[in-house]
């Protein structure tokens, strides 16, 4: 359970990681943004399969 100072610190952390995920990705229109997820999940699942990466 977080405290009340680690909730906010927290919620501070994602929502920087919203906007920057934002201002990366908001270039991208929506079939531009779904194929990007589609390959990255691809990669994902590969790399989980094989124990992680071979830099590891």
């Amino acid at each position: 359970m977080l405290t009340d100072e680690g909730r906010s610190t927290w919620l501070g952390a994602m929502d920087v990681l919203g906007h920057e995920e934002y201002r990366l990705l908001g270039v991208l229109d929506k079939d531009e943004r779904t194929l990007l997820n589609d390959m990255l999940r691809r990669v994902m699942v590969v790399a989980e399969d094989r124990g992680g990466a071979a830099w590891d």
